[in-house]
């Protein structure tokens, strides 16, 4: 797989080792290619990695508000561009062996400082490598994210039920398309609510001593 980014008569070339895409980013009325099934998605993450000189220019196109297709190879391709301003996005870059450069650009609402600017009032991104990819791996990551949109402190063992309570009833779902990249959008909703409510329900238990326990989710219908 390929990414290509351009922007101007300027283009890059690198490995794309992983995105995730979510629904079309706004429209910029200075771009033709905007319109129809052209107009680009919206970008989470994309991990890629090449030369050293080739990922900085790159990360300089993308400074720009640069497109990116994503060749998936046998003619499938996808086009995608930053959500919001480039600037806000993080990019992070870890020099490799010959000169090359590992590089992940991801949405500033899929990190944890931008989740707890957040604070649930808009929604944030789960993203997780694809392969291999465990639960207790998501759920640690979940329960860190938790911890980012609640005032009331969520306990680790609390994950599991709080995933499948989300997922149940809609908060929690996979962004448009990923591939090497996993990706959930967590929509916004009290999640202090949530955890208050499951609390007090019993769905989740502290017991004495500081002991955790998640019950089965009970039946709702």
């Amino acid at each position: 797989m390929l990414v290509e980014v351009g922007f101007g008569r300027t283009r890059a070339q690198a490995v794309l080792l992983g995105f995730a895409v979510d629904r079309p980013a706004p429209v910029d009325p200075d771009d033709s290619s905007s319109e129809g099934n052209m107009r680009p998605e919206a970008i989470i993450a994309v991990e890629f990695a090449g030369p050293r000189s080739t990922v900085d220019v790159i990360r300089r196109l993308f400074a720009k508000g640069a497109r990116a297709t994503f060749f998936l190879g046998h003619g499938i391709f996808r086009n995608a561009r930053c959500a919001l301003p480039p600037s806000a996005y993080r990019f992070c870059a870890v020099p490799l062996p010959g000169g090359w450069t590992h590089a992940l650009l991801v949405h500033p609402h899929a990190t944890i400082p931008g989740i707890q600017e957040l604070r649930g009032q808009a929604h944030c991104y789960l993203v997780e490598p694809a392969y291999p990819v465990t639960r207790d791996r998501l759920l640690t990551h979940f329960a860190s994210v938790l911890q980012a949109l609640t005032l009331i402190p969520v306990l680790p063992h609390w994950a599991a039920t709080l995933w499948d309570l989300g997922v149940k009833y809609a908060l929690i779902v996979p962004v448009r398309f990923g591939q090497g990249l996993r990706a959930w959008k967590i929509l916004p909703h009290s999640w202090d609510d949530i955890v208050g409510d499951a609390v007090r329900r019993r769905i989740l238990r502290i017991e004495p001593g500081g002991k955790t326990t998640a019950r089965e989710v009970p039946n709702q219908s």
